[in-house]
């Protein structure tokens, strides 16, 4: 298996996303076998560079902002083999994320909406607080990017949290 990260969000150019009426609007996009919700009020974004990152190319990229700071950035990568157990990949990924931040702890090993996972907290990369969730589907690795300022760190880490509790295959 090649682990795969890229963050720190270059530019993006929005458009408006739907809501169901919750306050909440879903996560459907073409590239993704995953679904998820997340705050109505974040808009999608078409155009999402990335200007550090480690491991392998993504196959699919796609942001959900409050604006170019303050960002979910979701990415599809294909692996060379299945990953059942997220302690598998748990290695490949504390190395790769110690390349990009020296802040932060060990990722935490999880499991939501059937998917094994690994979340690491607290990293700072470029001037932004950074979550990055590694979901494993089999051979498909769903990388959750959630990128904050100071000013909308908490309104980031719900969005986030959505995400992560309302994830499921398609």
């Amino acid at each position: 298996m090649r682990a795969a990260l890229l963050l720190t969000l270059v530019a993006l150019a929005g458009c408006g996303s739907s809501g169901d009426g919750d306050g909440s609007a879903r996560f459907e996009e073409d590239g993704f076998d995953i679904t998820f919700e997340y705050p109505e009020e974040m808009k999608t974004a078409g155009n999402v560079r990335l200007a550090a990152g480690a491991g392998s190319t993504a196959k699919a990229t796609e942001g959900l902002r409050y604006d170019k700071r303050n960002v979910i950035i979701v990415q599809r990568y294909d692996l060379s083999r299945e990953v059942q157990n997220a302690d598998d990949a748990k290695p490949e990924f504390d190395r790769l994320v110690k390349q990009l931040s020296s802040t932060g702890g060990a990722g935490i090993i999880g499991e939501t909406g059937g998917f094994p996972f690994i979340d690491y907290a607290g990293l700072m990369v470029r001037g932004s607080e950074t979550r990055l969730i590694a979901l494993f589907d089999d051979d498909v690795e769903y990388l959750i990017n959630c990128q904050s300022t100071p000013k909308r760190r908490a309104d980031i880490d719900k969005a986030c949290e959505q995400v992560l509790t309302t994830v499921e295959k398609k």
